[in-house]
């Protein structure tokens, strides 16, 4: 409207059943070559935009006054409503209403006059900077809450819906933004707490666990028990065979305490070579025997990668279970260290 106004009226060439607007003086203007072309003055070319846009079940609007050039233009109880509070300083209106058998969101801002309006509305007494309308507007509201009942975030946002034609656009986008938007924050949860190489925990959310379950067992009197393995010979690995080949053994060791221990169970790559298992619920015996039985499978393992015959490595394993003394997790782990360090002291490849 206000582009359109700018001009004076945008003159378009009449074809079909068009009819010159009856309330402008001398609308028309006939070329040389004999077409005629009729002026669209700001409010009618507003009011064919509606219709275009109410044809395709968008919304309608259009622009109203209280002393309106076309009768067809005259408010209805919302608009004059509307009409009569900004012409006391207010700067919109808006409200909910049943139109037919569906419910409208209706909005109403104000039209001031410009110098450019007085060439269709001078003869009504405007002056410059006066309110001499509003443009009206009416969304389907009923139809919109239908249409996003399959996206419960994107009917949040509805809640909170802005008064203007665009924002609605881009609501209907919303949903998958805050779905890309959820995706990215639990990939960078993920990243956060997992050690990149291996795919299990990382030393923070190791230690953070384990602290969780030191806690947990001290209150309810739960055994708790810790194995604290280490690859052996893990540098000769990596100078004989190549860092891909190191790499490759933490993988595939990684994934058989993955496999050995319960889902309950934490589990984490503490450092270099070095894993943790905690296992909840679990006494001296049965901690031995997890660490036993992980010993053994490494020790049967056959790793592979290209360019490399196969080769074996083996792994020592220090155990201990929580006791009534400690005070913290680093006591747990010290006794654990200790005896994984006498695993390897014994010769390796063994449990202690």
């Amino acid at each position: 409207r206000a582009w359109n106004s700018a001009y004076g009226g945008v003159y378009v060439e009449k074809t079909g059943d068009m009819v010159s607007n009856p309330f402008m003086k001398e609308p028309d203007m006939i070329t040389r070559d004999g077409r005629v072309f009729t002026l669209k003055p700001p409010a009618v070319m507003t009011k064919e935009i509606s219709t275009y846009a109410g044809n395709r079940d968008q919304f309608f609007f259009r622009i109203t006054s209280l002393k309106p050039l076309n009768p067809a233009n005259a408010p209805d109880a919302f608009e004059r409503d509307a009409l009569n509070r900004f012409e006391s300083g207010q700067k919109e209106y808006y409200r909910n209403e049943m139109i037919g058998q569906s419910m409208y969101f209706r909005y109403m801002a104000p039209l001031f006059v410009e110098e450019s309006c007085l060439g269709c509305h001078g003869d009504s007494g405007y002056k410059t900077g006066e309110v001499r309308g509003g443009i009206s507007v009416n969304i389907d509201v009923g139809r919109t809450e239908r249409e996003l009942k399959r996206n419960f975030v994107v009917i949040l946002v509805l809640g909170v819906l802005s008064l203007t034609v665009l924002l609605l656009v881009v609501f209907y986008f919303t949903g998958n933004l805050i779905e890309h938007i959820n995706a990215s924050r639990r990939w960078i949860e993920e990243l956060i707490i997992t050690d990149d190489l291996t795919g299990i925990s990382n030393r923070r959310h190791l230690l953070s666990r384990f602290e969780e379950e030191f806690n947990k067992a001290g209150r309810l009197g739960l055994p708790l028990g810790c194995v604290m393995f280490d690859l052996d010979r893990f540098k000769a690995v990596n100078d004989k065979y190549g860092h891909l080949a190191g790499d490759e053994v933490l993988r595939r060791f990684a994934a058989l305490l993955s496999q050995e221990a319960r889902s309950y169970d934490v589990l984490g790559r503490l450092g270099g070579e070095e894993f943790i298992v905690v296992l909840t619920s679990t006494g001296i015996d049965e901690t031995r025997s997890f660490a036993e039985r992980v010993r053994a499978h490494v020790e049967d393992m056959v790793c592979e990668i290209e360019g490399v015959h196969g080769f074996r490595v083996t792994v020592s394993a220090g155990v201990t279970v929580m006791r009534e003394d400690d005070t913290s997790i680093e006591n747990i782990l010290g006794r654990a260290d200790e005896a994984m360090y006498a695993a390897k002291a014994a010769g390796r490849n063994r449990v202690c």
